[in-house]
């Protein structure tokens, strides 16, 4: 840029920063209302960004980014709204629902590749308890089995051992008070 033009600048940047100290000295004591001064605020200071942009690019105008049509907005938020839609369904379908007998990823719960029967499960539990019948974690493995097969009494019984044995034991607690208040049992099972 030029000096003259660098200075005409300048010089129009001083008179916009005193035009706009002199609308406010003027808007403060009242010698002019708010919507003229709004009006008179917002021209001086757009006009001063301008010149202060000019300034400090050396004489070259920096062009603003082109509006963003209203049309195009509502497209890209379409799409993406469209993108979030077919994930959260494409999620539940991968995800599925566990079914009783399912593992946490939803596959069926097996040994070595073949399936364990309910019956052989509870027999291995309860030879485990019986190997150790001071473990509580063994007895509320027992109790959980046992409430998924909808032996309800035998769980409770089982339930209340493990939580004899130890007191402090959440599990034992936990899994006691679900089964006594699937029978219904609400007043144990709160105090379970």
């Amino acid at each position: 840029m030029t000096s003259p033009d660098r200075l005409a600048l300048e010089t129009e940047r001083d008179f916009l920063l005193q035009s706009l100290e002199n609308l406010e000295s003027e808007y403060s004591s009242g010698g002019i209302d708010e919507d003229s001064y709004r009006n008179l605020h917002d021209d001086y200071t757009a006009r001063t960004a301008i010149v202060l942009r000019k300034l400090s690019s050396d004489g070259k105008e920096i062009e603003a980014s082109p509006p963003v049509s209203n049309r195009r907005r509502v497209l890209t938020i379409s799409a993406i709204s469209a993108f979030i839609v077919i994930a959260a369904i494409s999620l539940a379908f991968a995800v599925g629902i566990r079914l009783p007998g399912q593992s946490v990823t939803g596959n069926t719960e097996s040994t070595s590749d073949k399936k364990v029967s309910s019956a052989d499960r509870q027999r291995r539990l309860e030879a485990a308890v019986a190997a150790d019948p001071k473990s509580p974690h063994v007895r509320v493995n027992l109790g959980v089995m046992l409430q998924g097969i909808a032996a309800y009494d035998e769980a409770v019984s089982v339930l209340r051992e493990a939580a004899d044995l130890a007191p402090d034991s959440y599990a034992a607690r936990y899994n006691l008070g679900y089964v006594l208040s699937l029978q219904r049992r609400f007043d144990e099972a709160a105090e379970a």
